[in-house]
């Protein structure tokens, strides 16, 4: 595990909540542990209650470059930024094994999923 590599995807989507909500929101963060098709994983969630995600735009705010429609947004929160925070914390938590994934209804926030599967120390690595 690259617990700085996997920070940086953390601080990508945290930062990303409190951009995109508005003074007096909220931005909540959660840990729970879920056996996944027989994995045990960490799921980090973290949830804002900015404007939201058009849910057509949930795939593809993952892709390099992409910069949904962000009409309604100040100019400041809509001209900073390349694109590339999602993109490069779902290549980070990829490597780790894990998947990203968001959901939205476009109206009242978003909630970003980050599961990543838990291994005990004793787990004995093949090659």
């Amino acid at each position: 595990m690259d617990a700085q590599k996997l920070e940086q995807a953390l601080f990508n989507l945290v930062s990303n909540a409190m951009k995109f909500t508005s003074s007096g929101g909220v931005v909540r963060l959660a840990l729970t542990v879920d056996e996944v098709k027989d994995t045990r994983c960490a799921t980090i969630s973290v949830q804002d209650s900015g404007t939201g995600i058009p849910p057509e735009q949930l795939e593809q705010i993952f892709d390099r470059n992409y910069r949904g429609d962000q009409s309604g947004m100040d100019n400041e929160v809509e001209s900073s930024g390349l694109g590339l925070g999602l993109a490069i914390c779902r290549e980070i938590v990829q490597a780790h094994g894990g998947t990203v994934r968001a959901e939205s209804d476009g109206k009242t926030g978003s909630i970003f999923y980050v599961s990543l599967p838990l291994y005990s120390r004793s787990r004995k690595v093949t090659t």
